[in-house]
């Protein structure tokens, strides 16, 4: 009766009633079966009733011994759609998993129970080890393109940057996906894999290449990607850096098919982020992206609202602007830059909490340094009209220091990511001498005398990047 109820009407009164019931039983008479299907039942409906669930969570706990791969997998399930956080209960479920056989588990248990415990903010690091383990013994045949997209999901959820989701993401790079056809990818697939990369920072240009080509092959087919995917796949390309020209374009392509209006407000700020990484110079996605900023920044959260900002900044100084300038005046008495800089003070842009930078260890050490030279600098000093802070500025307010720790770079490697690129290519823009300190460097350095000869060094040589 519940199955039937929650996949359509849903009859909350029976639901109440059944509640009722169901907390009154022996919990004897339930088995993992029953119990697993109530609380997925009140999930599927989304009725939320805590007393039931504090209910089967106190009857799960004593059939632990009764429990296997799927019955543990639904629980965690019902939990996380109806934000039941119990940690004795997550903490018995592991314990439990932990202790079954890996060869028990199928790929589905796997994404289910990670994706579960991420969805519900319970970090347990041993859980994830087990389950890293039970996904690396497993061959390509078991599985699909998109139950690897759902585990790499789960795991880059879960636990972003623990060795075990590395783990999961070398089996699957290496030894599952070669195995396996581009002829079954499929967009889902596609877009939800490489944000997994992009949310690890792990910079597989190998595999990103391939799942490039398998969007060329699906974007042939009009409207093929929706709105998310297109967010998705920008998104993953910006962040590591991995720009492919002619997939971008058969993306914007895809994308310039829907009208603005229909996009979410945090789709149009992600497309436009990663547009200013990217550098796009295509004027259709600029005028589009405008648009879709003229009618959804009010909507945008905090976060948001700043890429939006970064993207706006972007077409300035890479001289985009201008005809679509000569519009905005005429429409709106303000040029772009203007208007979306106003709307981002008047929603609360400047001076809250979460604009307070605090320096990293290694730029505290080399501020310490810096001091001992008797330089003059200001730390965390808040560029005016782009909003970026600039870890040193020195006291002829133009020079200034980047000092670039792991977090700036694709995990393991001496790539910088997509943010920190576009970073470094504004504030030459806006005509800053900029000398970038990268955290290796800095790390082989032991002396207070050996510090200070490289700072001479790096404000005296003539900066090696390339804009």
């Amino acid at each position: 009766v519940m199955q039937s109820w929650a996949g359509g009407y849903t009859d909350r009164g029976l639901f109440k009633q059944l509640s009722e019931i169901a907390v009154g039983l022996d919990p004897l008479l339930f088995d993992a079966q029953s119990v697993s299907t109530v609380m997925q039942s009140w999930a599927k409906a989304d009725i939320k009733d805590v007393r039931l669930f504090n209910r089967m969570a106190g009857v799960v706990r004593q059939m632990t011994y009764m429990l296997e791969p799927q019955s543990i997998a639904l629980v965690v399930n019902a939990c996380a759609k109806a934000e039941h956080r119990d940690d004795a209960l997550l903490a018995d479920l592991s314990d439990v998993a932990q202790k079954l056989p890996p060869d028990a588990y199928m790929p589905q248990h796997v994404d289910t129970i990670v994706n579960g415990y991420a969805r519900l903010g319970y970090k347990d690091k041993g859980l994830f080890r087990f389950m890293a383990k039970v996904t690396t013994g497993k061959g390509a045949e078991e599985f699909d393109w998109q139950a690897v997209a759902i585990t790499m999901n789960a795991f880059a959820k879960g636990m972003t940057h623990h060795h075990s989701t590395r783990t999961v993401f070398r089996h699957f790079t290496h030894q599952i996906m070669p195995k396996m056809s581009e002829e079954t990818m499929t967009q889902t697939s596609i877009s939800i894999m490489l944000n997994g990369y992009a949310k690890t920072e792990l910079r597989e240009a190998k595999t990103v290449e391939r799942l490039c080509e398998g969007i060329k092959r699906l974007t042939k087919q009009e409207g093929a990607f929706d709105v998310r995917n297109v967010a998705s796949v920008m998104h993953a390309l910006a962040t590591l850096d991995l720009s492919d020209d002619s997939v971008v374009s058969l993306i914007v392509d895809q994308l310039l098919l829907h009208p603005v209006e229909s996009l979410h407000a945090e789709e149009v700020a992600i497309v436009a982020w990663s547009s200013a990484v990217l550098a796009l110079p295509d004027p259709r996605l600029v005028d589009y992206l405008l648009d879709g900023l003229e009618f959804h920044m009010p909507n945008m959260d905090r976060n948001f609202r700043r890429q939006a900002l970064q993207f706006i900044l972007s077409c300035e100084l890479d001289g985009l602007l201008a005809k679509s300038t000569r519009v905005y005046l005429q429409c709106h008495g303000e040029a772009p830059g203007e208007w979306a800089r106003r709307v981002f003070e008047t929603l609360g842009g400047r001076g809250e909490k979460e604009d307070s930078h605090k320096p990293s260890r290694l730029q505290l050490d080399v501020s310490e340094t810096m001091r001992d030279m008797r330089l003059e600098f200001v730390e965390e000093h808040v560029h005016a009209s782009s909003g970026y802070s600039m870890d040193l500025l020195l006291s002829d307010q133009k020079t200034t220091i980047e000092v670039d720790g792991p977090s700036h770079y694709a995990s393991g490697t001496r790539t910088p990511l997509g943010s920190t690129i576009m970073k470094h290519r504004h504030l030459h823009q806006l005509g800053f001498d900029l000398r970038v300190l990268p955290y290796w460097e800095w790390d082989q350095l032991d002396t207070k005398a050996e510090k200070q000869t490289y700072i001479r060094s790096l404000l005296t040589s003539t900066p090696s990047l390339n804009f």
